[in-house]
């Protein structure tokens, strides 16, 4: 029940919030669904339009001084953050997510800046997001030069969905595949591969053979990184 002294927003305004914040929360969650990522569109709207409809119920309940709606942004915002560290994941020496659970954390802020009815702040903060993962990301991609070419050797136990899958997850960390070789191994049943790689200037090239040391079905990794 509420309390009698809180004083409800009116039906327009909550709409109005609730939209807003909704509408923003998907543009952030635009990027990372077009990037496929785990947490996408409907993910990041749905925390921003939450985080606005808490921060006008913390209003609501405390139209006085504040001090509850000032404790009720922590409380948010440590929820939320809790949320944006399952998207952050840990694979052998390579941590990814970490730009996704970012933008959760953010969406939770901008919702809650809706909330306060500070719609120019929002829509600001959207903007530069926006362009810190777009504008900024092409500036990464220009100074992430290949610097090292890394030759792995290695022995499969002759399936091919694995050497597909291994090619996959070395592309998807932007590892160049320059070349592959394949040939059986007589009396095994096994199939010798031998990859160069060109390796992306922010991974040290120990991360593809910690991934491909790690995998099962795979033995005998032989790797050397050349001048």
């Amino acid at each position: 029940m509420v309390p009698e002294y809180a004083e409800l927003p009116e039906l327009q305004v909550l709409l109005m919030n609730i939209g807003i914040a909704l509408v923003l929360g998907a543009l952030i969650g635009y990027d990372r669904e077009r990037k496929d990522k785990p947490a996408g569109l409907r993910t990041h709207a749905l925390v921003s339009v939450a985080a606005s409809l808490a921060m006008m119920g913390a209003l609501v309940l405390d139209p006085g001084e504040g001090n509850d709606a000032i404790r009720g942004i922590g409380a948010i915002m440590t929820g939320i953050g809790f949320l944006g560290a399952g998207a952050i994941l840990r694979r052998g020496e390579v941590v990814v997510g970490l730009k996704t659970g970012a933008t959760i954390w953010t969406a939770g802020a901008v919702g809650m800046t809706v909330g306060l009815g500070w719609y120019g702040g929002a829509v600001a903060t959207v903007v530069g997001i926006l362009l810190i993962l777009t504008l900024l990301g092409i500036v990464d991609e220009k100074l992430s030069t290949r610097t090292q070419k890394i030759r792995v050797m290695m022995s499969l136990d002759g399936s091919r969905p694995l050497a597909a899958d291994l090619l996959n997850d070395l592309e998807r960390l932007r590892f160049e595949i320059v070349s592959v070789e394949a040939a059986e191994v007589r009396d095994s049943g096994s199939t010798g591969l031998e990859m160069l790689l060109n390796s992306p200037a922010e991974l040290a090239p120990e991360v593809a053979a910690s991934m491909i040391k790690g995998r099962e079905g795979i033995s005998d990794v032989h790797f050397e990184v050349q001048d």
